[in-house]
Order: structure tokens, then sequence, then C-alpha cells
């Protein structure tokens, strides 16, 4: 189900009955001769850019968070390359021989590549000036327009096609040397242009996902290039640079980049040398054992000690380094921890919530969902997992919530954005725990 929402979210195309039921529904946005806004440093032109998923409750396009979305589910094919097999998931590509995770997957990569520039940078997003109100993808006539280049978005672009390159190598070998071309590119300009912040122009009102601080994205970046392409240059970067951003135990999206370079490191430890794999080794356990130690003290086993835009992604996030933490050790302790998290998502929470749609006893019927809002179903469309208890309440002048306790900060009114909407870099790392924890119980 976590998995089969990135079908629903899927631009330019229809939801066609056979695999969409009760969800199906006309295309939208066929995203082709896009217009370049000033802030791409480009005058003039336009840019067929088709395909991908929509972010989260808007119909946005955004390259830093469907670059940790894709890597996130890619680190679990990694690890466990057939654990969502062919024919699984009752999309489109079902029936043609490729694991079907993997196929969800591509339809994001192959937008990504559209939006690098051909000097190597990458633009940050691809939305209209203003969200469009509650309609359906074949009603919107807002005109979308290429928006922003910078650092962030070009270091994690780099970083997922870099990671993809490995994964897609038997199956899409011409697609993998593209994309390692792809990613080398985008890096050499990065480090070029080593500071270049995306903040909205005046004009822009969507989404941001702005960044200012960019050593997390090149310590990611640098991570997965050298273990694609073992070249010394990207493994200096790492021994220069990796003591300032040992593992972080944090909450916000933003701040588990600092781990994402990590994952891949600890996947592919023979490519280390003793002492560097030992020190990451070590510095992971002990983050883990602070998830732990957090999680005992915390009602509800979980490893939050304040609740903030997404938080369910962060009890997710973290249980991803239990998954981790597991895989190299082999001790149950994590593996229970990973446990943990899922209840308090499925409902073993303050709020009672299952906080993934169409799942569970108490379940949450009005998410910040376009699509759900307007097709006129009474249940939304399953499978996503929603932001969750917000203490910070940015929507509180037109959403009323009922107690003022932190871990209770969730209206189940589509108007909540700031608690109630939906992401797929939330959907992402569910995706990740839900098939760890199937492949290694099974």
């Amino acid at each position: 189900t976590a998995i089969r929402s990135f079908y629903f979210q899927r631009a330019s195309m229809p939801i066609e009955n056979s695999c969409g039921g009760t969800y199906s529904r006309a295309g939208g946005h066929p995203d082709t001769a896009c217009p370049y806004h000033p802030s791409t440093g480009r005058s003039s032109g336009t840019l067929d850019s088709p395909g991908g998923w929509y972010d989260a409750g808007d119909y946005g396009k955004y390259i830093v968070n469907a670059a940790i979305s894709v890597s996130q589910m890619l680190n679990l094919l990694e690890l466990y390359p057939e654990v969502i097999g062919d024919s699984r998931l009752n999309i489109p590509e079902s029936g043609n021989g490729i694991n079907d995770l993997l196929d969800e997957i591509i339809y994001e990569l192959d937008w990504m590549v559209t939006m690098q520039d051909t000097e190597g940078g990458v633009f940050h997003k691809l939305t209209a000036k203003n969200f469009a109100g509650f309609i359906m993808p074949g009603e919107y006539d807002l005109e979308r327009l290429i928006i922003g280049k910078g650092t962030a978005a070009t270091l994690d672009y780099a970083a997922t096609m870099a990671l993809a390159a490995r994964v897609l190598s038997s199956t899409h070998p011409v697609w993998s040397e593209a994309a390692i071309y792809s990613a080398e590119k985008a890096w050499k300009w990065a480090v070029d242009n080593d500071s270049v912040p995306y903040r909205n122009p005046p004009d822009v009102h969507t989404g941001e996902y702005g960044d200012d601080e960019f050593s997390d994205d090149f310590y990611w970046a640098a991570s997965e290039l050298y273990v694609t392409t073992g070249k010394k240059a990207y493994l200096d970067h790492l021994a220069d640079n990796h003591q300032p951003y040992i593992h972080q135990i944090t909450n916000s999206w933003k701040f588990f980049i600092r781990n994402m370079g990590f994952h891949s490191l600890l996947a592919h430890r023979q490519k280390l040398d003793s002492g560097l794999i030992n020190l990451l080794v070590q510095k992971h356990m002990e983050l883990a054992d602070q998830i732990l130690d957090r999680m005992e003290a915390i009602p509800y086993h979980i490893g939050l000690d304040h609740f903030e835009w997404g938080s369910n992604s962060d009890v997710l996030n973290q249980a991803m380094i239990l998954c981790y933490a597991h895989h190299l050790s082999g001790s149950g302790k994590y593996l229970d921890g990973v446990i943990h998290s899922m209840d308090y998502i499925l409902g073993k929470n303050a709020t009672g919530y299952s906080f993934l749609t169409g799942m569970g006893s108490e379940q949450v019927m009005n998410p910040h969902h376009r699509p759900s809002g307007a097709d006129g179903i009474a249940a939304p469309v399953p499978g996503f997992i929603l932001g969750g208890p917000n203490d910070h309440r940015q929507d509180r002048r037109s959403v009323k919530y009922h107690s003022d306790r932190p871990a209770k900060a969730f209206e189940d009114v589509e108007a909540s954005y700031a608690s109630n909407e939906v992401c797929i870099n939330w959907n992402a790392p569910a995706v990740f725990v839900l098939g760890y924890l199937e492949s290694v119980m099974n």
C-alpha cells in the first residue's frame, strides 16, 4: 500500500481503472514546453519535463525531495533486490520482468534526468507560481515553470544518479552508464558553483525546499559517487570531510541528508579502509543506541523528544537507522525498535489514528491532498503517510486544534497542511522500513 501511493502521484498520465480501480482519474500536467523562470539563469526558451511524481498534497515536482525519496527506496533495493517482485503492485509496467518497485522508481528518475541543464547544473523545481486549489490534475490550468538552479539540487541529483546507476546496472545497463556520466557532470558543476542557495523568488509561492548549507549534500554525493565509480577524488573528499558530519540524531528531513551518505558506505564496507569503516560503524551503532535510549524514556516508544513538520517521517528515518544497526549487528533490540516505530505509525500513538491512509481501525479521512479532496470519493487515496503531530501548528489560523499537547497536535481536517498533508519523502522511509521488516522476518 505504501508503495502504491507513488503510482497514484504520477504526473503526465492517467490513472487507469485497471490499475487504479476506484481512484482512476484523467491525466494532467503534461509538462511539455515549460517556460524557464528567470531564476534559472535563462531569459527565454522552454523545457519538456514530463512524468515524475507529484511531491505532496500539491502538484509540484521538486528535485531535492525527489532525490531523497528515490534514494531511500534504492537503498532498500541494494540490501534486498527481490523484496518487491514483478507484478506485485499492479502498475502499468507489471509483467515486464522487472521488480515493480524499481519500475516505479524509474518513472521518477526519468523525470529527474530532464531537469539537468546542459552544463551540469540541475533546476530546482517545476511548479506554477502559486499553489492550485483543490482540483483534479486534469482540471489544472496554471502555467507551470522551470524554477531555480542551485548547489543542493545539483548535488542531491548527483548522489541519486550515482546510486541509481549501481542498482540499475544489470537490468538497464545503457541507462546506468548515462546516469554515471550525468552524476559526474552534476558533481563538477557543484564544485565550480559550491554555494548557490535556493530561495523562492518574490513572485513564486510554492514549496521552497531551501538550503544554504551544502557540506552534507557534498558528502552524500561523494559517498555515492565513490561507491559507484571507485575514483580516488571522491574518496579523498570523504576522508577530508567526514569528521564534522558524523551521524546525527535530529529532527527534520533536511538534517537526515547528513546521514544518507553513510547508508551506502555501510552497505559497501568492503570498499573502505578498515580505519574509516570501523569509525563509521562505531558512530552508527552509537547513534542507534541513542535512539533506543530515547525510545525507552518516551511514551509510545519513539525516539522523538519534540514534534515538528513531518514528525512521522522523523520516526521513520530513525527507524531506518535502526534497520542498518540491525543489519550490521544482527541484534534483535534494534529490530524491536523498528517494530515499535511502525506500531506508532499504525495507531499506537497519542492520537489513536493510523497515520497510513486506508489502514487501521481509526483511519484519517481528510488528508491535505488535492486528488483525495477533489475526487468526490469519501475515502482518501490509500497508502499515504501523513505528516503527523506538529507542535508549531503553522496552520492554526484556519485549523482548530483540540489539544495543546505536542504529541496530539494533529487534526484530521483537509485544511491542516501542518499536520495532515502527504509527501513522497514521508512515504519513502516507510517503504524502506516495511520492506526491511518483510525481508528479515520472512
